[in-house]
């Protein structure tokens, strides 16, 4: 009973969750397919940022995880300035916005190759 209760539940759901996407359109949302390599490129940077940043916190580099962070938000601010007064569609900002997540997730990467991993390698 519970799982007949629960499928229907889950289905009325999807109905109303298709309806409130597409509700004039038989189509619904769709992505242009110029923001799937940037998708790529987001997801790959995440890896790296992820690794690093743990890596980094867990050994107690605390400072080069906040310098990262600020650095990364205030070039997140000239880039959506850069990317409004360009006038850039949706895609270009998108292309902007990875570019500087990238270069965020790099440069937690060589903090963690300077900082903990050094380390690492300099203990006798």
């Amino acid at each position: 009973m519970t799982i007949f209760c629960h499928g229907k539940n889950s289905v009325n759901r999807r109905s109303k969750a298709t309806f409130a996407v597409s509700e004039h359109s038989t189509r619904g949302a769709t992505m242009p397919p110029e923001v799937t390599p940037i998708v790529v490129a987001l997801v790959l940077a995440s890896v790296v940022q992820i690794v690093a940043e743990v890596l980094l916190q867990y050994t107690g580099f605390f400072r080069s995880t906040a310098l990262n962070g600020a650095v990364v938000a205030a070039m997140m601010v000239i880039a959506s300035a850069v990317a409004l007064f360009a006038k850039l569609d949706l895609v270009g900002f998108l292309a902007v916005y990875a570019a500087v997540y990238a270069a965020g997730a790099i440069g937690l990467m060589i903090a963690a190759l300077y900082g903990p991993i050094r380390a690492a390698a300099h203990t006798d």
